[in-house]
């Protein structure tokens, strides 16, 4: 009846909702649930609107798919192989794979991951006992639950629970971030990209400072997720403390400033004048897997 998704990184989400389900179907927690959550009810058959970071469809699901600006598009974008999560992965991906037309693993499109990922199934691995209709919902911090069982909602809840989870993995014997009173310290964060894998090269031998401008951003939004995955809502972020910005340089390279702006930048543009908070830049002679910026980052909480 409808779809919704959601990037790694948040920046991008696709919702539709479908015209050409079966009505006989429905039963009365349908109605109620998932037709009272649709947001495009009132919108025309079909529909399509590219809003800010969201492509917003409604219509046919053959329309919605083979639209020029539509799923299969949306999802070849991101120029990747794609992993698939959700929460209730059976199902979901059953559903999904059949809107693409796929039937076996081997004719699943290039830019699709044939391994999925159960977000349920880690949140048990990880020690976490499902219980009650909201426990996802608890276990991030997710005060407004009107919308729930709307479908990109439900995505964003998904999507928040994967990334708290992920921040709680002991990689070494340290944490992403640490909670003291009203203040949130964050460990260094690198340019990770939604693969995985890190941005590298020293500034400006190996990449302009303009494309570390562009890591410090990325690492920005790393931070961003752990800090939302720690607090739940980044709308309790009363300031930007103290932001410590270190940078791969070269001995004679100057523009430290300008590179970490990427990170202050993107502060300032979520949280506005409480993102402007105390900073150093400074140069290093390498960083971890020569990633050309890590961040780190103290901010209040209300």
């Amino acid at each position: 009846m409808s779809l919704g998704l959601v990037s790694y990184d948040g920046s991008h989400e696709f919702y539709a909702e479908f015209t050409d389900y079966d009505s006989s179907q429905l039963d009365e927690w349908l109605r109620e649930h998932i037709l009272g959550n649709f947001t495009l009810s009132e919108m025309k058959d079909p529909y399509f609107e590219a809003k800010g970071n969201q492509r917003l469809f409604k219509g046919e699901a053959e329309w919605v798919v083979t639209h020029p600006k539509g799923l299969k598009a949306w999802l070849k974008s991101f120029g990747e192989k794609i992993v698939c999560a959700s929460s209730g992965n059976t199902y979901d991906w059953v559903l999904f794979r059949s809107l693409l037309g796929v039937k076996y693993k081997e004719d699943l499109p290039e830019y699709i991951d044939g391994w999925s990922m159960d977000v349920i199934s880690l949140f048990r691995w990880e020690g976490h006992i499902p219980g009650g209709e909201d426990f996802k919902e608890d276990f991030i911090g997710v005060q407004d639950r009107s919308k729930k069982h709307n479908a990109l909602v439900d995505a964003r809840v998904a999507r928040d629970l994967y990334l708290k989870l992920e921040a709680g993995r002991p990689h070494s014997n340290y944490v992403g971030a640490v909670r003291y009173g009203k203040l949130v310290y964050l460990s260094g964060h690198g340019p990770m990209q939604t693969d995985g894998t890190y941005l590298s090269g020293k500034v400006p031998d190996q990449i302009s400072t303009e494309e570390a401008y562009q890591a410090a951003r990325l690492t920005g939004l790393n931070l961003l997720a752990t800090l939302k995955a720690e607090i739940g809502d980044l709308d309790q972020v009363k300031q930007v403390i103290k932001v410590l910005g270190m940078v791969n340089a070269s001995p004679d390279f100057r523009e430290h400033p300008q590179v970490i702006n990427g990170f202050s930048d993107l502060m300032v543009e979520v949280f506005g004048e409480p993102g402007r908070g105390a900073r150093s830049a400074v140069g290093m002679g390498s960083l971890p897997n020569q990633i050309p910026v890590e961040v780190e980052m103290i901010v209040e909480i209300k």
